[in-house]
């Protein structure tokens, strides 16, 4: 925010804040900010959830006067207009409304007389903690007053995180102890008029994010967190299964000695306290994950301006660390590397982290947040004891109304020391794995503190066997290119397939998921508007009413835009969860007419095999196979319908067009496993999520990899037969893998001829679209992927007019503008009379990057499933 001028907005959207008389008797309006929205959302979908409520408890002891807390607690919200805010839909947009100052209700609850009163305090506590709020309506804000005896109360406040944050719940108990002791002696309020609110920075950080320091702090976090997968300690299964979010809180106090020898031994390297216990926690998550890509999530106050200090309002952001403990560093190199991560982190921390999900990949994910559910929370005391007068107000110990994520660990520091605690969902873990989460945390902290040269490799959790690494290496993107990152496993241990891969979970639609089916297009009034709202959101041309929104790019605030634009069009408000429930055009429209919500059914011929009922496809599966040294990633899709005995193997460019053909082989291999084929679509070595390092592949291993492909699938699926479709520099490995690999059909899509025309071709558009480079005269850098030199030698030797492909059938599939002349003529001449297609599209390979916009070529894809279906 440092490019902004605070001072108070001189004419505010509705009216302006400091126009007293309006202020004192009308509402007024204002936009949301963006990281105000997601908790909107989140109530949209759970209605009155408590898990996103702030609980705050206070014990009061002396003589409290209720009519003096009541005028503390009025005047506190009269100050703060964010505690008198509502929020409302108005089309697209999200308003908050301030309402005009009004008396606070503060119930008492005496429990004086129970049997036990601190038993019945702590009920009735817990009870209002765990009410939620009705954010369209407000209030956001609730005092409540328990009286456990003449001189002891309780005094809760609670109020929902869209307008508060754990700073602002330490501005309420700083004013409350100053109202209360001046009111209680007969004088008048001796705090400063407010200079500045929340709308005030609402509408700063809405001209910042249009500025180019916000572009650049974008731009970090779209490289910072390429590639990022869930951290996830496996859950419990005599866990509670409860669908709802319950929290539940652990805690121990850390001796004083221990924080104070990790304190002296930070400084020593120039880390904080906070950057050691980061990566003690770090270190926590290694040893139960066995991950070594970790990232972990932690709020930032997000007040970057003194000014902003005493302003009530949810200006709490989030940032994430990403910490790499590949290599088996010690934890003085862990150290130095938290440092250097919390330093750029902290430099890039204005950007709503909002807006930084939205900014991400989806791969089908619903919620971006669940990328998130380590959280870590360092903090010194917002809340500490205070005096009022004659009464004594003392913090206790928090409850937890609900868990936002599934291990929020956190650390303040109070008189006694540092507390860690560990809030955690219920319904995933049980008391007794927390509490030890919490002690092996206690006990790394306490071998580094001693010997901070240890290795990670030494952390081992406690009375358990040492967990094995993750079977699949964790991908590192590269300018939108993966590479891969851990070190492959022995080859010795079976591989099994990935529990947290983000394919794992996407959802599987019942049919096509196409956007350019045009067996499935709007068939009705409904269809063709909702169509349309669908395609200007998700930006696409075609859609077919069965795709699912999320395999499309959906994701959970896009949804919500989506139903204010369907309640728009159609004058109908469907629930928060539509978008869950009916993620596709067919779906909701049954929603919109009120019909019932059956399944269509889909039945058609077959290509190939003629008229027969045709099953939806099996779920994707995700495997890993192995070459002689290393693990190669692939998803195999089972066949659907009238099974072939014949096998397809995709084998997919690697460089940089295989970022942007994903989406297009993904959706072929749908296809053809509707058409009856099994399919195996698989990430070459040292790409995607495959083991090795792209700037050390070989020509020669990729090649190897189609052969191996091609066994796994033979095995997997049982069939005799197996046909390869490649797709550019894919195909050409393809022809070569025919040499060892007996091949039935063999596809080449807009092939790869001539290995150093390809190279020329991609150095013209490396210099166009990013001129410069890494310098390494070892390592040639075109179009974000290092291409080491003995793999530039083999790939300048291709020359597909050099060999003749060992298949029983070749078919060649043009793009637009695609020159194969020489290509064709070979095989001519080699009297293999190949089919010879050419799809509607141009071919975009020479054409910008553009990794926004995949590239699906929709007609190539027709005439694959074609050509491998017997057309001619």
């Amino acid at each position: 925010m440092s490019a902004l001028r605070l001072e108070p907005a001189e004419t505010p959207p509705a009216a302006p804040p400091g126009a007293a008389d309006a202020a004192a008797t009308e509402e007024y309006a204002f936009p949301a900010a963006v990281g105000q929205q997601k908790f909107w959302l989140l109530d949209q979908i759970h209605p009155g959830d408590p898990a996103y409520n702030l609980t705050i408890r206070f014990r009061v002891t002396g003589p409290l006067r209720t009519d003096v807390a009541q005028q503390a607690v009025d005047e506190i919200v009269r100050r703060h207009e964010a505690l008198r805010t509502r929020f409302v839909r108005d089309g697209e947009t999200l308003l908050q409304v301030v309402a005009p100052p009004s008396p606070v209700p503060l119930p008492v609850d005496d429990v004086e007389r129970d049997p036990d009163p601190a038993q019945a305090a702590d009920r009735a506590m817990a009870a209002e903690a765990r009410r939620g709020f009705n954010l369209e309506t407000g209030p956001v804000f609730r005092a409540r007053l328990v009286r456990r005896g003449a001189d002891e109360h309780m005094l809760l406040i609670t109020i929902h995180q869209i307008v508060s944050d754990g700073w602002s719940t330490g501005i309420v108990l700083r004013e409350f102890a100053a109202l209360y002791e001046a009111y209680d002696a007969g004088r008048p309020s001796p705090l400063p008029e407010p200079t500045l609110q929340f709308a005030d920075f609402v509408l700063w950080q809405s001209e910042w994010l249009q500025t180019p320091a916000a572009a650049a702090q974008l731009a970090f976090w779209q490289d910072h967190l390429k590639g990022v997968q869930p951290v996830r300690i496996p859950y419990d299964e005599s866990a509670a299964s409860s669908g709802s979010a319950k929290g539940s809180i652990e805690s121990i106090l850390l001796p004083r000695a221990l924080t104070d020898r990790l304190t002296a031994a930070g400084h020593q390297h120039g880390a904080t306290l906070f950057m050691s216990c980061l990566s003690g926690l770090s270190l926590l998550l290694h040893s139960r994950t066995g991950q070594t890509d970790l990232t972990v999530s932690t709020p930032t106050v997000g007040r970057s301006k003194t000014e902003l200090e005493p302003v009530v309002g949810r200006f709490a952001n989030t940032v994430v660390f990403r910490t790499d403990l590949s290599g088996d560093p010690t934890f003085v190199e862990l150290l130095d590397l938290s440092r250097r991560t919390v330093t750029d982190v902290m430099a890039n921390q204005d950007i709503p982290f909002t807006q930084v999900l939205e900014s991400l990949p989806t791969q089908g994910q619903k919620d971006r947040h669940a990328l998130f559910q380590m959280h870590f929370i360092f903090q010194k005391a917002f809340l500490t004891p205070a005096t009022a007068g004659p009464i004594a107000i003392t913090p206790v110990r928090s409850l937890s109304p609900g868990a936002m994520h599934e291990l929020n660990f956190f650390m303040v520091e109070r008189d006694e020391g540092w507390r860690a605690s560990c809030e955690y969902n219920t319904a995933r873990y049980t008391p007794e794995t927390v509490r030890g989460l919490l002690d092996e945390l206690q006990r790394i902290l306490e071998a580094v503190a001693a010997d901070p040269s240890r290795r990670v490799s030494s952390f081992r959790p406690a009375d358990t066997d040492p967990p094995r690494p993750a079977p699949y290496p964790q991908p590192v993107y590269q300018n939108g290119r993966s590479h891969a990152r851990v070190a492959t496993p022995p080859v010795s241990e079976p591989a099994t397939p990935p529990v947290n891969r983000l394919e794992a979970y996407l959802p599987t639609p019942a049919v096509a998921t196409d956007p350019g089916d045009a067996r499935v297009a709007p068939r009705d009034e409904y269809e063709v508007r909702l169509a349309e709202i669908w395609r200007e959101l998700l930006r696409v041309d075609r859609l077919c009413v069965t795709a699912n929104f999320f395999d499309l790019g959906g994701y959970s605030l896009l949804g919500a835009r989506l139903l204010v634009r369907v309640q728009q069009a159609f004058g109908s408000r469907l629930p928060p969860t539509a978008v869950y429930d009916s993620p596709t055009v067919e779906r909701m429209a049954e929603l919109l007419r009120g019909g019932p919500l059956t399944p269509r059914a889909t039945t058609g011929p077959s290509p190939g095999t003629g008229p027969a009922e045709v099953a939806p496809p099996g779920r994707p599966v995700p495997c890993f196979f192995r070459q002689p040294d290393r693990p190669l990633y692939g998803v195999y899709h089972p066949a659907a319908g009238p099974v072939r005995r014949e096998g397809v193997v995709l084998c997919a460019p690697p460089g940089h067009e295989y970022m942007s053909s994903h989406w297009c082989f993904r959706l072929l291999a749908a296809e053809l496993a509707r058409a009856g084929f099994p399919v195996l679509r698989y990430d070459p070595s040292g790409v995607g999520d495959s083991g090795g390092e792209f700037e050390q592949a070989r020509a020669a291993e990729w090649i190897g990899d189609v052969g191996a492909a091609a066994r796994e699938l033979a095995d997997r699926a049982g069939v005799s037969d197996v046909s390869l479709v490649g797709l550019r520099l894919g195909a050409a490995l393809a022809y070569q893998a025919t040499a060892e690999t007996r091949v039935k059909h063999l596809v080449l899509w807009d092939p790869v001829v001539n290995g150093r025309q390809y190279l020329a071709g991609l150095r013209r558009l490396h210099a166009r679209e990013c001129p410069g480079g890494r310098g390494d005269p070892a390592v040639e850098e075109l179009l974000g992927y290092f291409y080491p030199g003995p793999l530039v030698e083999e790939l300048e030797q291709f020359d597909l007019t050099a060999g003749r492909p060992a298949a029983e059938r070749v078919s060649v599939l043009l793009s637009q503008g695609t020159d194969a002349a020489r290509l064709l003529a070979h095989l001519d001449g080699e009297r293999l009379r190949p089919a010879v297609r050419v799809a509607r599209e141009p071919g975009p390979w020479e054409a910008p990057v553009d990794y926004t916009r995949p590239v699906l070529l929709h007609d190539g894809r027709r005439q694959v499933v074609e050509l491998l279906s017997g057309g001619a």
